[in-house]
């Protein structure tokens, strides 16, 4: 999950929607007449049609791949009604114990805070939203949100929808707030209802306290079956950056949306992360070290995780190293209703990455060195990539090829330039090779163009055209 991070924090901040804030100060009405319209539209192996579009304190957003079609509808203003937003949004309360929450176990990482108290975005990601209606009012230093989610339109992803109420307050550098959700059935036990049933989904308490130097945020969920789960997060900016984690959460459906979470398994997990950074000049140093047990009916899964990484930069090279190391000891018991022994397994990986990124005048390169070491009597792996990008005047030029040898049992990621929202990664194993191509033309200041082609391992290669236009 740290390497789909990273290949993420890759992708250009321009392929995602933009967001709707939460202010938008008073505008004149000659201010009211601007607009902004973003217009993409992508064809080839896979075709993508994108619109943003804003005029004063409107907002409206549209995304149709192929696969599915999003889109959302805001209205954004200074007053006792902040915000109206229709259509796709991702929910986000309090530490994200259960909206809001990512791929993965959680967390991903404590050193990065999360939003503060409740929040609802508009978002046109397949993954991390859903359909809702969402109202925002506030009153001096209170802020009340109301949400109503819908069913996503796949039939293997049907579910409850959730209705949510938030009241938040804030003053002095706190943040308190406190969340109630109620989900609507439509299986209802009773065969003969007709109308949908609504039932206590969970209530969420959650603040925030920051200042200069320290925040501390934290959230305390109790579900409608009884069952408690809290998270607290401490961090410290200076002179050293580092922060504490105590976690204990649920586990979710792996079916469901990341994004728009649905009732959590009967699984748990319980954990702490510690993480620190430093930055000394050209030098930055950075660590973390987590410990979590994964609680499930007939087993036990206790987890450690340790990451360092040193980065050494300066004006034309950035050279990182990073090492990570897993340890997994789990403890399985018989399901069955006669007592049975105990079954104990240990395993370990480890990974070692380097990565040398030089800049040199209109040219940029990396080279990146991925090391899986053996274990237990298997063989070790590699992951090789080399990579460059050339930006001349109007043009810009990327190319990214990689190998890869990966033991039986392990994963590795490949990231590439991409377009659009398509063709940034990919998980792959075994062995083989992945080359990708793209060109960007920017004919004038508001016309884009763009051509990518792939060829992955032992698929087909893919190849896209794609124009887009920003007025």
């Amino acid at each position: 999950m740290a390497a789909i991070e990273d290949v993420l924090s890759e992708v250009s901040s321009e392929e995602l929607p933009a967001p709707v804030p939460s202010e938008v100060p008073r505008t004149s009405k000659a201010a009211v007449m601007v607009r902004r319209v973003d217009v993409s539209v992508i064809t080839g192996a896979r075709s993508q049609t994108r619109c943003l579009a804003q005029a004063g304190p409107i907002t409206v957003g549209y995304r149709e791949d192929g696969v599915s079609r999003r889109w959302y509808a805001g209205y954004t203003r200074r007053g006792f009604v902040r915000q109206i937003l229709v259509g796709n949004q991702k929910v986000q309360v309090g530490e994200r114990i259960a909206f809001g929450r990512g791929f993965g176990s959680f967390p991903t990482s404590s050193l990065r805070p999360v939003s503060v108290g409740f929040r609802s975005t508009p978002s046109l990601s397949r993954w991390f939203g859903g359909p809702a209606v969402s109202v925002v009012m506030a009153a001096g230093r209170l802020t009340a949100h109301t949400v109503m989610t819908l069913v996503p339109e796949r039939p293997w992803q049907n579910g409850p929808s959730w209705a949510l109420a938030s009241l938040v307050g804030t003053g002095g550098g706190f943040t308190m707030g406190v969340t109630v959700a109620s989900d609507v059935q439509r299986d209802a036990p009773d065969p003969f209802a007709t109308r949908p049933t609504l039932r206590s989904a969970l209530v969420s308490l959650h603040g925030d306290w920051r200042d200069s130097d320290a925040r501390v945020s934290f959230e305390c969920v109790r579900f409608g079956d009884g069952r408690l789960f809290g998270a607290v997060r401490a961090i410290r900016r200076s002179p050293a950056r580092w922060s504490l984690l105590l976690f204990r959460v649920p586990v979710f459906s792996s079916g469901s949306l990341p994004g728009w979470t649905g009732r959590p398994t009967m699984n748990e997990r319980i954990g702490c992360l510690l993480e620190a950074r430093r930055r000394v000049g050209w030098f930055t140093g950075n660590g973390s070290f987590e410990t979590v047990v994964l609680r499930r009916a007939f087993s036990d899964r206790l987890t450690h995780r340790f990451h360092a990484a040193c980065i050494l930069r300066t004006r034309t090279h950035v050279w990182q190293l990073t090492a990570r190391v897993r340890r997994d000891h789990e403890t399985t018991w018989p399901a069955g209703v006669l007592p049975g022994d105990a079954r104990v397994t240990n395993e370990w990986t480890a990974r070692l990455r380097s990565v040398l990124r030089i800049r040199n005048g209109l040219w940029s390169h990396l080279m990146l060195v991925e090391y899986f070491p053996g274990r237990f009597r298997r063989t070790d792996g590699v992951l090789l990539t080399l990579a460059s990008t050339a930006m001349s005047g109007r043009v810009e030029l990327s190319w990214r090829m990689s190998a890869y040898d990966i033991p039986a049992g392990r994963v590795g990621f490949i990231s590439r330039p991409g377009i659009g929202t398509f063709e940034f990664f990919s998980s792959v194993y075994g062995r083989g090779s992945d080359v990708s191509v793209r060109a960007r033309l920017a004919v004038s200041k508001a016309i884009r163009l763009e051509i990518y082609v792939g060829a992955p391992w032992q698929k087909h290669a893919r190849a896209y055209a794609g124009l887009r236009i920003r007025l």
